[in-house]
């Protein structure tokens, strides 16, 4: 006979497909500041990400890029509360535009694990946002 589960454990988190995206911060309602501040703090921390690709396209020639590498990339953040605190757990990409692969590994290597104080955050939330890569 299988064990009886916990009533007072609490649920499962939905499954990130399940968890709607943000059309934009004021979608986190009380958090919205405090996902703006550590956005600020995330692009600053992207800067040698940025920096490094900026060299590597120096010695490269321009061309004309194909309609699918307009823009920047986009990735979609994946975000989990904690007591207090916002976590980027994920950044799969959306669209590459015209960024390089590099870029947007580097940019994963950074914010993967990226966290921000955020008053009243309580555990076990997601949130999804898209965000570009732009430097």
């Amino acid at each position: 006979v299988p064990a009886a589960a916990s009533t007072d454990a609490a649920p499962a988190p939905p499954a990130w497909s399940e968890v709607p995206v943000a059309p934009r911060l004021s979608s986190f309602g009380p958090l919205a500041r405090a996902v703006h501040e550590g956005l600020g703090r995330a692009r600053d921390a992207l800067e040698p990400c940025y920096a490094a690709d900026a060299r590597s396209r120096a010695g490269q020639r321009a061309r004309v890029p194909a309609s699918d590498e307009l823009g920047s990339a986009v990735v979609m953040l994946e975000i989990e509360s904690r007591d207090g605190a916002l976590e980027i757990v994920a950044l799969p990409l959306q669209e590459l535009g015209g960024s390089s692969q590099e870029l947007v590994a580097c940019c994963e290597d950074v914010l993967r694990g990226f966290r921000f104080v955020a008053p009243g955050a309580a555990p076990g939330r997601r949130y999804r946002l898209p965000y570009q890569l732009t430097p």
